[in-house]
Order: structure tokens, then sequence, then C-alpha cells
């Protein structure tokens, strides 16, 4: 019997060592067999396992407002210049108020027109984090996610949000309802009214003061509008 440990363990530790899914550039991916080619990440920016929520960014920006550990906190420690939390205050590309723009400029109301409705490479969070041709989808690519797939609303290790299922073939991934960011606040599944309610960025400005958003609840999915200053996660695509 003794004899027989070192090949079990051996075989124990081969398992724990197998992918669930392909990787590419050291995350993992599914192919749902899109029209584009594109593939979709297994888990959010920032998120090790598929569930968990990841990181919260604001638009076209890389890096999170709070310090490493407070991501799900109510009173998060937050980096020196964002004492506001998710709001015009701390944004990146705006002034104090959200009236003047630096970047992302669609109207001269709001600052010098530079008619960049798309993100940048490096004002990418999604390829900030994971580099390669990791990227924010746009929404288009959101559209044509839905329109090749079955979504069904389902709970998956204590958290709600969508199974997405491929039209095409047999692969699946799952898309967590984990709420967003405003000022200092997290508005997560521990806040009654927010649930079962998720909302991703997009790469894509609506105008100069809001980019598009892909809004997840329990009976619908679909692109929204919001402010340019909210933490929402990111889940990555590539192609």
């Amino acid at each position: 019997m003794k004899r027989l440990i070192p090949f079990l363990a051996a075989i124990c530790a081969l398992a724990a060592c197998v992918k669930t899914n392909p990787e590419y550039n050291g995350y993992q991916y599914v192919d749902l067999g899109l029209p584009s080619g594109l593939k979709w990440a297994t888990c959010n920016v920032g998120a090790a396992k598929p569930e968990e929520t990841g990181d919260y960014f604001a638009w076209g920006e890389t890096e999170t407002y709070y310090e490493v550990g407070h991501t799900l906190s109510n009173e998060p420690a937050l980096k020196p210049g964002k004492q506001e939390g998710y709001y015009w205050p701390s944004y990146k590309w705006s002034d104090n108020s959200g009236e003047k723009f630096f970047k992302y400029v669609l109207d001269s109301a709001y600052g010098t027109v530079d008619n960049k409705k798309v993100l940048d490479k490096e004002d990418d969070a999604a390829h900030a984090a994971w580099g390669g041709k990791w990227r924010t989808p746009t929404p288009e690519e959101w559209e044509e996610l839905t329109n090749n797939t079955f979504w069904e609303w389902t709970n998956e290790n204590g958290i709600t949000g969508y199974r997405i299922k491929s039209k095409i073939n047999d692969k699946s991934f799952f898309l967590p309802a984990v709420g967003h960011r405003f000022k200092t606040q997290i508005y997560y599944y521990t806040n009654k009214d927010y649930a079962d309610y998720g909302n991703y960025w997009t790469a894509s400005i609506v105008n100069t003061e809001s980019g598009d958003s892909w809004m997840i609840t329990p009976t619908n999915h679909g692109l929204s509008q919001n402010w340019r200053y909210y933490g929402f996660p990111i889940r990555p695509v590539f192609k």
C-alpha cells in the first residue's frame, strides 16, 4: 500500500494542474464559435474565479481608486487623490466637476474635441492588467455575444448571474451580477436593492460624459448609459 502513495500523489498533483479552459497570455478563455472569432475570458479583471467580482474601474482608467484588499469594503482605504471615491473629483479625464474633459471629448462644450469614441490601448484596464491582445469588448461585441448565445439566470457558488451558452457549440461561461461602485460605497449583492444587478464597461463612450455599459438583471440584459466615473467590472476579450 505504501508503494501506491507516491503514484497517487502524482496523479492528484496532475489533476490539480488541469485547466478547465484553454489559456491565452496566462488567462483562461472560452471559444463560443462566434462569427468574429472573438474569445471571451472566463473571469473578470482582478478575479481568480468566474463568480468573483474582480476589480472596479472608472471608464478609461487602468487603476482602481481603492487599495489592495478593499474591493468589497463599504469603508475602503482610498488612494491619494481619490478620497471622493468613484465620482468626478477623482476621475482622471475630467476636472473635479465633470464640466471639462481632457480626453475622449465629442462636444466642444466640454473641452477640445478629439472625437475619440473608443478606448486607446493605454487606457484599457483589461489590456493593462492582462497584456497581449486582451482588451475591453465594444458594444457591438456584446451584441454579437447576445445574438449567438442563450442567457440563463442562475446562481453559482452563492453569486447570481448569467450562464451564457453558445448556440454554435457546447461552450459556456458565467457572468456574475456584482453591482458597481459609486463614490465610496459599493452596491453589491449584500444590498438587497442590488442583489441581482450588474454592469460591465464596454470600450466605447455614448457622449463626452457617459460611457456604454452592458447591464444585467434577472429579466433583461443590454446596453446602458452611465457616467464615466462609475466603478464597473470588466470582462476581457481577444482574437
